[in-house]
């Protein structure tokens, strides 16, 4: 009897789990595609190319990265799949995970073997210095695809950008394009909170073979008004009289230099191998942009904004449209890096 009863409860159990079938398949469906797009998610979605890399590996112990950390990191390469558990690629020399992301800039060297990389040690500078002065510096989201790219039909060419936020800025966001002595370029922009007037910062250090392009430059959003103007442009007024070399003019095919662009900005182009900016000729005046910028940045409340969060908002979004318009780097990253890639990337950083 007893053997019996055994015999229909494991019947009856069997039973009840087949007339659930369908229930029961697709609880483990759900299960299996949760951990699907979790392991998709960790891996950061490289694609099957980018895996195959040698990957740079690194861990900082200290609660905040700092300059000394940073100067002192202990690299290693291993090659092979990436690690499971790192989101959206964080920047290996400045978080405190390890990264499979490949190397990442400031570059020491040039992709393409024996030719030179510019303006390394003012990226690494500036990155120090991103770290030291602001607070509750972190990674902004940034799609891996976008984060990293290799140039395209057999050139050799990389382009790696980080976006951080802080306490005092909205989007930092820094890009390197490595494609040896045909092109390089050193980008950066400092977006702040709307609920800042500030301006914003930017800077561009570009070469193309014997073409040299350097701009820097506090970003007034509202070049209109003199009380604004001299609140925050006029006390660079004798960084920009120092530096006759970089006292030309920007032109209007790109860009209305009226709009966005502060009588104080830092503005070069040489042509010709004899006439290269080198890093040392333009290193002083930026650095000294940059630490104006971010003590202005870290003073505040002492500066109180006099313009509302909205009007601040539209001119942070008008600046990016314009800029996006007339940027005429969409056409050389669409020529090295593919046209769709070039695209996206663009709309990526122009974002407001």
């Amino acid at each position: 009897m007893r053997v019996v009863t055994k015999v229909s409860t494991v019947r009856r159990f069997f039973l009840n789990l087949w007339s659930k079938g369908p229930f029961i398949v697709a609880c483990f469906y759900s299960i299996f595609a949760f951990f699907s797009v979790e392991a998709f998610y960790s891996i950061g979605a490289w694609n099957h190319a980018a895996l195959s890399k040698p990957r740079l590996i690194k861990v900082i112990s200290s609660s905040k990265p700092s300059a000394s950390s940073i100067a002192s990191c202990d690299w290693r390469w291993e090659k092979g799949p990436p690690l499971v558990g790192v989101i959206n690629a964080p920047v290996a020399a400045y978080a405190e995970k390890i990264t499979d992301r490949p190397l990442l800039p400031p570059w020491n060297s040039s992709m393409v073997e024996g030719e030179d990389i510019f303006f390394s040690q003012l990226m690494k500078e500036l990155l120090e210095s991103i770290f030291e002065k602001l607070e509750d510096v972190e990674n902004a989201p940034i799609p891996p695809h976008l984060a990293y790219n290799e140039a395209i039909n057999g050139k050799k060419g990389r382009i790696s950008t980080n976006v951080f936020k802080s306490k005092e800025f909205k989007k930092i966001r820094t890009t390197s394009v490595d494609c040896g002595n045909a092109f390089q370029v050193f980008n950066v922009l400092f977006q702040p909170h709307t609920d800042s007037d500030m301006p914003m910062f930017g800077a561009e250090l570009l070469t193309m073979g014997e073409r040299h392009l350097v701009v820097v430059d506090l970003l007034p959003i509202f070049n209109d008004d003199e009380d604004y103007v001299e609140r925050y442009i006029a006390p660079m007024d004798a960084v920009k009289a120092a530096n006759p070399h970089l006292n030309g003019q920007l032109s209007g095919n790109h860009y209305d230099k009226d709009k966005f662009f502060s009588r104080n900005m830092l503005f070069a182009r040489r042509v010709g191998k004899h006439q290269r900016l080198t890093e040392e000729s333009v290193a002083p005046a930026f650095k000294a942009y940059l630490t104006y910028y971010l003590d202005l940045a870290t003073s505040a409340p002492g500066f109180v904004s006099i313009r509302a969060p909205g009007e601040v908002a539209g001119r942070h979004a008008a600046f990016h449209a314009h800029a996006h318009e007339r940027d005429p780097a969409k056409a050389i990253f669409s020529a090295w890096f593919g046209r769709e890639w070039g695209q996206e990337f663009a709309e990526f950083i122009h974002q407001p």
